[in-house]
């Protein structure tokens, strides 16, 4: 029997990264581990799903959050939206309406100095979709922290 309201998935349809789950049970999410047991409940009303690499990001008691897969708080942060990290950066939004993203590396640093209308999440090879001007592309780093 199907118990949970929600899951947090990604992109791609995948629910589960770094042998973890985010399911929400009453509008409440929970941190499960592949067997499906509980690691840490009640940890935010709304949640990002893990990726391969990096923390995962809840929102509850009105911020955002990072948590580790064992559901540890690893980095809040004052943003209107936020995903996941993956592979050291994170893209979060200012904006209430999502409209400006950037990224943040797991210290909370701004990552670049631009600002896109979606930012999507980095991949293996250092590259990120971005979308600007209406249009996606995709982007390699090549700044550091401000």
């Amino acid at each position: 029997d199907f118990i949970y309201d929600q899951i947090a998935i990604d992109a791609n349809g995948y629910c589960i990264a770094q042998g973890a789950v985010l399911a929400a049970e009453n509008g409440q999410y929970s941190l499960l581990n592949k067997k499906g047991e509980v690691v840490a409940a009640s940890i935010g009303e709304k949640a990002k799903p893990f990726y391969e690499t990096g923390w995962a990001a809840v929102f509850q008691n009105g911020q955002w959050k990072y948590i580790d897969t064992k559901g540890e708080v690893k980095l809040e942060v004052a943003v209107q939206d936020a995903d996941s990290f993956s592979n050291g950066l994170a893209a979060v939004s200012d904006t209430a309406d999502g409209s400006s993203w950037y990224y943040i590396d797991e210290n909370g640093n701004r990552w670049m100095d631009t600002s896109f209308e979606w930012a999507g999440p980095m991949n293996d090879t250092l590259e990120m979709m971005v979308k600007t001007a209406g249009a996606y592309r995709a982007i390699g780093l090549y700044q550091g922290p401000q």
